[in-house]
């Protein structure tokens, strides 16, 4: 569109001022000074009363501009992701514990004083067993270790087989009954390469030792992959090689770690024949003095001396106990009830 003269700009705005009732005391004044003209029409307001023509419509728009320009605005929401981290957990790679052994004792029918284990590689099955009980500290961390990267609690069981092969089989001896499996820690008695020279490994082992007679011995044994990962111990074998005169024989006990601590009796017994003798353990017989009472008079201080020990103090005197005799032939029962009580004589 070609830009109008500041003349013909003057006179198309008063024509269409004219046109549209909006300045109705200039129809008889167009040789008036344009000047005047264009200062009157800049004070217009374009969109003052022109609702009110019957010919304006949407598609006009009256402005005082030399240009007008239409544009289309288009706005839009955009989503945008960040990685936030909300925790983290550090662990390190371990592989899965071996399976454990199936051991058969037995003892060596000659005079070579020798008990031998017969050991077999065990098959996988998941989710049967817990994750083996540690003996050594390493043993320890491997487990938290293991458990941590699986998100396992302390009673899950095992899922997956190792993924490394049998290489070692660790022998634990003690001759001191265990409380627990930690108990073998530091009495490694031999490890067993199952290894060949061909590089086969064995499935099976025969491990023999020589031993005392008539001492009784406790092992366990356990097999090792080759990343380092230790299995489950087996059962603990409570061997001796009996010697009865010159007639030799092994006994052996198997026992599980449940086993191990023996739960104190519910009913204390001791058994006699003819006689029995009660009194009170020395430790409630003890005078309990100090060096100041030996400073004056016996009888200034006979209230100051308590019997019996400090630690025992006075729950034994003046209770009631009850003691049943049983017959070991007859199955009859007495029961004696007993109080003790200390007298002060002066």
């Amino acid at each position: 569109m070609p830009k109008a003269t500041t003349t013909n700009k003057g006179i198309i705005a008063a024509e269409a001022a004219i046109q549209f009732g909006l300045l109705g005391d200039l129809s008889s004044s167009k040789d008036n000074d344009l000047n005047n003209i264009n200062s009157q029409i800049s004070q217009l307001q374009p969109f003052q009363n022109v609702e009110e023509n019957s010919l304006f419509n949407q598609s006009q728009v009256l402005v005082n501009m030399p240009y007008l320009a239409e544009m289309n605005v288009s706005v839009e929401s955009s989503l945008k992701i960040i990685e936030i981290p909300l925790d983290e957990k550090q662990m390190r790679i371990i592989d899965h514990a071996p399976n454990d052994l199936v051991v058969s004792p037995r003892h060596l029918m000659d005079q070579s004083n020798r008990l031998s284990f017969y050991m077999k590689y065990d098959t996988f099955s998941a989710d049967t067993v817990p994750y083996p009980s540690p003996i050594t500290t390493q043993d320890t961390l491997n487990e938290s270790s293991y458990k941590i990267g699986k998100d396992l609690t302390f009673n899950s069981k095992t899922k997956e087989e190792s993924v490394s092969r049998p290489r070692l089989i660790e022998v634990y001896r003690t001759t001191t009954k265990p409380v627990s499996y930690k108990d073998f820690d530091g009495n490694l008695r031999k490890v067993i390469d199952l290894r060949d020279e061909s590089g086969d490994i064995a499935s099976d082992m025969f491990y023999n030792d020589f031993v005392e007679t008539n001492k009784k011995y406790y092992y366990v044994f356990r097999i090792v992959n080759s990343n380092g990962v230790s299995g489950a111990p087996s059962d603990i074998f409570e061997s001796e090689l009996i010697n009865d005169g010159g007639y030799v024989y092994g006994s052996f006990k198997q026992l599980s770690e449940s086993e191990l601590v023996e739960p104190p009796p519910t009913e204390p017994s001791i058994s006699f024949k003819k006689l029995i003798n009660i009194v009170p353990n020395i430790q409630h017989l003890t005078l309990n003095t100090n060096a100041d009472m030996f400073s004056g008079a016996s009888t200034d201080h006979l209230a100051d001396i308590s019997l019996g020990s400090a630690n025992s103090g006075d729950q034994f005197w003046d209770q009631q106990f009850k003691i049943r005799l049983t017959s070991k032939k007859t199955g009859r029962k007495i029961d004696l009830n007993l109080k003790f009580e200390k007298k002060v004589s002066k």
